[in-house]
């Protein structure tokens, strides 16, 4: 498996990826939004012989970069490619503090991004639908 930056050639196996995961309600993102990503901010993909089967998207801030998704096809899941694609994002976006936001149900990627160094600095008092919580989680510059 390998990680690497995506291009505009990988929109399509992205969408799928996003489809996968995401309904619209839950902040799903369109093509033309994942078009606009690709080219304007910086979206890792994992990928083996499967094809792409995972991505992160990082939106650059003045101070820091904001994971805003990451999301790996679900017949892949615990199978060690989001370690894989947030490993490759620390080690290429080390110039800045890292921020991201997660429900607070989602005990798994909490527990992964604490193995990562990231911790809790803010509860998100109904940041999602249905009026889920969610915490905000920062990792210090290394």
């Amino acid at each position: 498996m390998t990680v690497r930056q995506a291009s505009l050639s990988d929109l399509k196996e992205i969408e799928k990826i996003e489809k996968d995961n995401f309904s619209p309600e839950e902040f799903g993102l369109s093509r033309s939004s994942l078009r606009y990503h690709l080219k304007r901010n910086i979206v890792f993909v994992a990928e083996d012989e499967n094809g792409i089967i995972g991505y992160c998207l990082w939106l650059s801030r003045k101070n820091f970069y904001r994971l805003y998704s990451i999301a790996v096809l679900r017949k892949f899941h615990s199978k060690g490619y989001a370690k894989k694609l947030l490993e490759h994002s620390l080690y290429n976006l080390k110039d800045k503090a890292l921020r991201l936001e997660v429900k607070q149900t989602n005990g798994q990627a909490i527990s992964l991004y604490e193995k990562f160094g990231f911790k809790i600095i803010k509860i998100l008092k109904s940041y999602y639908p249905n009026n889920m919580d969610g915490y905000l989680m920062k990792r210090a510059i290394s």
